[in-house]
C-alpha cells in the first residue's frame, strides 16, 4: 500500500475555512433576506387581493342592486280639478344626494364628502318563510324593497360585548346597503309617505319629497349590513337627456298641481343612467392612517369632494387618484356606468 507523504497530506488552513465561512454566510443571508421578502411580498399582496376582492363584490352588489331600481311611473293628470295635459308620476321615490348631512344624523359618524342613493327595487327579501305568507308574493309590489348605499365612518358594527375593554375598536369607513325586508301582507314603507287615504280609496300624496321612508331606520342603522370596510369615497352622476349639471336627483321634488310650468326634469323620472366611482384603501393603509373618533381622511378629502357641478366630474375624479397617491394610500379606484330600467326612466 503506498503511503502519502506526508507534505502532501495537508488539510484547509486557517484562513481558507474563514473565507469558506464568510462566503457561506453571505449566500445564506442573502437566502434568508430573499425568502423573507418574497414572504413579506407574497403577505402584502394577498393582503391587497383580498381586501380589494371584498371591495369588487361590494361594487358588484352596489352596481347589479341599482339596474333593479324601479319607479312603475304612470301618466296622471296635471291639475285634478282642471285638468289640462298628462304628467310622469310615481308613488315610489329615487333619491340621490351627494350629502347625508344636515339631513339626518347617523349613528356613529356619517361622511359628509360622499355620496348616498336610495330607492325601491324587487329584490324580493321577506320575513317570514311560511307557505301562506309566500302566496302573497304575486304582484310587484309585493316584491319591492326599499334600499340604498352610504358611507359611514363608524365603530363596528354587531361588535360583540365580550370584546369590549379587550380588543381595540376599530374605526373605519364602511360602505352600508339599506334594506327594509318585504313583510307579506303590509304595505310597502314608502306608499306610507307617498300615499294617503280619502275615505275609503286611497290617493298618491303629490307633495311629498322627503326622506322621512327610510331617515329613522338608516339614522339607527336599522336593517343596515356593511358590505365593504375601508370604501373612502362613493360617487353617483346621474346621466340623462337633458345633461344635468347638479348631482342631486329627486324623483318627487315638485308640486305638479301648483307649479307645472316649472316642474324639474327629473320629476317621476329616473335617470338614464348612472356614473358610479368608488374608491377603496386597504386595511394596511387604514391602519397607518390612526385609529379615533376622528375620520382621518375628511380634511383631506373634504378639500376634494364639493361636487357642485357635473362638468368638473373627471378633473374631481382625477384630483381624488393624485390626493391618494400623495398620502401614499394602497388604493384601488373602481368605475362603471350602468343603465337603469329603460322601461321606469321616461327619458
Amino acid at each position: 500500500m503506498t503511503k502519502i507523504p506526508h507534505k502532501q497530506a495537508r488539510g484547509f488552513s486557517l484562513m481558507e475555512m474563514l473565507v469558506s465561512c464568510a462566503i457561506l454566510a453571505i449566500v445564506l443571508f442573502a437566502v434568508a433576506s430573499m425568502m423573507n421578502m418574497t414572504s413579506r411580498t407574497y403577505r402584502h399582496t394577498s393582503g391587497k387581493i383580498d381586501a380589494f376582492e371584498t371591495a369588487n363584490v361590494a361594487f358588484d352588489t352596489l352596481t347589479q342592486t341599482l339596474r333593479q331600481a324601479t319607479l312603475v311611473s304612470y301618466f296622471g293628470y296635471n291639475d285634478k280639478s282642471d285638468p289640462t295635459q298628462y304628467v310622469f308620476r310615481s308613488n315610489l321615490h329615487f333619491y340621490l344626494n351627494p350629502s347625508l348631512s344636515g339631513v339626518f344624523g347617523l349613528k356613529g359618524r356619517l361622511v359628509p364628502n360622499t355620496h348616498s342613493v336610495f330607492f325601491q327595487a324587487p329584490i324580493g327579501i321577506v320575513i317570514g318563510n311560511n307557505d301562506t305568507e309566500h302566496k302573497t308574493l304575486q304582484t310587484l309590489n309585493a316584491l319591492l324593497n326599499c334600499t340604498g348605499f352610504f358611507i359611514a365612518y363608524s365603530e363596528e358594527p354587531s361588535r360583540p360585548a365580550i370584546l369590549d375593554g379587550r380588543v381595540t375598536e376599530r374605526y373605519r369607513r364602511r360602505l352600508f346597503q339599506y334594506i327594509q325586508p318585504r313583510r307579506p301582507l303590509a304595505a310597502n314603507h314608502v306608499y306610507q309617505f307617498t300615499v294617503k287615504d280619502h275615505g275609503f280609496l286611497p290617493a298618491p300624496d303629490d307633495k311629498f319629497d322627503g326622506t322621512s321612508w327610510f331617515q329613522s331606520e338608516v339614522s339607527n342603522r336599522t336593517n343596515c349590513h356593511v358590505l365593504a370596510e375601508n370604501v373612502v369615497a362613493l360617487v353617483i352622476r346621474p346621466m340623462a337627456s337633458h345633461n344635468p349639471t347638479s348631482y342631486r336627483w329627486n324623483s318627487r321634488l315638485g308640486d305638479p298641481e301648483n307649479d307645472l310650468e316649472n316642474l324639474p326634469p327629473s320629476f317621476g323620472k329616473m335617470p338614464r343612467s348612472l356614473k358610479i366611482v368608488m374608491a377603496v384603501i386597504d386595511e394596511a393603509s387604514a391602519a397607518r392612517l390612526g385609529n379615533s373618533l376622528v375620520d382621518p381622511l375628511e380634511d383631506l378629502l373634504d378639500e376634494l369632494f364639493r361636487f357642485e357641478s357635473t362638468a368638473q366630474f373627471d378633473a374631481d375624479i382625477k384630483t381624488l387618484d393624485i390626493r391618494l397617491s400623495e398620502r401614499n394610500l394602497n388604493y384601488r379606484v373602481f368605475t362603471a356606468e350602468i343603465l337603469l330600467n329603460t322601461s321606469n326612466t321616461n327619458l
